[in-house]
């Protein structure tokens, strides 16, 4: 991609809220784990548009997919962290583990396979412009990075996020992780708390900020809940709120 085709395509993953983001993917076309076996370009469902509209088009800062399992919710945010990733600059992105024994989470590994596996984002890492370690991935030119961490409270405090990235908040153990992370994120215009989890018990944090969702007690939060309905196969997205 030469300067001016860069030019364009910044301006078109630069627009305001989900317009941005849509278009990234139709551009790119992230290549992500096809349940076949491989890998297959990823493609929004119409209820995925839905809801990354109505997360991203509004003025929130944390966004929670409460999602079963296999329905895509870390995908959903490996992506988001990759778009800001690329089109920004200077962005300071944490994806953080759900276990002080764990580093590696499951988000940073489909992060690190999207960016291997797709044409135009391999392009860059196999020139040096996209350089992917083993706990870190770095864009020199931007001075973006992603970073992995243990769910530690010592290891997010004072960071000055851009992005943050927790999966299965019910299995947090320490909630002054989440304090932590909301805490490096506060300072930054425009900060993302990304959480993708299934459902938790009712004493989770997980559950408190659901409760909160669905009271409308904070216009900066969004969740996003599937339920699936009795035995059957399909499922709703239940919009709280």
């Amino acid at each position: 991609m030469n300067k001016t085709d860069l030019k364009a395509a910044l301006a078109r993953w630069n627009q305001p809220g989900a317009a941005g983001f849509l278009a990234f993917i139709a551009d790119v076309q992230p290549r992500v784990p096809s349940a076949n076996g491989g890998t297959e370009i990823y493609v929004p469902t119409d209820w995925e548009r839905e809801e990354f509209t109505r997360a991203l088009d509004g003025d929130h800062n944390c966004l929670c997919w409460v999602w079963p399992r296999r329905h895509g919710k870390t995908l959903a945010n490996a992506l988001i962290v990759i778009w800001r990733f690329i089109s920004r600059p200077a962005e300071n992105i944490a994806i953080v583990a759900n276990s002080e024994k764990q580093v590696l989470s499951t988000c940073y590994r489909t992060v690190k396979g999207i960016l291997e596996q797709t044409p135009m984002l391999a392009a860059q890492v196999k020139s040096g412009a996209i350089i992917i370690g083993a706990d870190k991935i770095e864009r020199p030119s931007t001075q973006s990075v992603i970073a992995a961490y243990s769910s530690t409270p010592a290891s997010l405090w004072g960071k000055k996020l851009t992005v943050a990235q927790i999966s299965e908040l019910h299995e947090v153990k320490n909630p002054a992780v989440v304090t932590a992370l909301a805490g490096s994120l506060i300072d930054t215009r425009g900060s993302l708390l990304l959480i993708d989890s299934t459902v938790g018990a009712r004493k989770s944090s997980l559950f408190g900020l659901f409760e909160t969702y669905q009271k409308g007690e904070d216009p900066k939060l969004f969740v996003s809940h599937i339920q699936y309905a009795g035995d059957c196969q399909e499922f709703r997205v239940r919009a709280g709120g």
